[in-house]
């Protein structure tokens, strides 16, 4: 693992850059204290077709547990104040 100094974040950017393309993490120091590490994004890996499908049909299946349709509403209504609803 290398490092880079506050000062240096200026002046040595693209070396930064280089190194973060190449999948190397980073110690930040600043007056001989570590800040932390800068490390590089987690490559994504592409969703096929075929899981994105999946995944719509199964989101659209799903339904929010708190909301009921409307004719369960109306029966749930008729049941607590009576069948004379309109």
């Amino acid at each position: 693992m290398k490092y880079i100094t506050t000062t240096d974040l200026r002046t040595k950017s693209s070396e930064l850059v280089a190194q973060l393309k190449s999948g190397q993490e980073v110690i930040l120091l600043h007056r001989s204290e570590v800040l932390g590490t800068i490390v590089p994004p987690l490559v994504k890996k592409p969703i096929s077709v075929e899981d994105g499908l999946k995944t719509i049909q199964f989101l659209a299946g799903q339904h929010s547990a708190g909301l009921r349709s409307e004719a369960d509403y109306y029966q749930h209504l008729q049941e607590k104040y009576g069948k004379g609803l309109s």
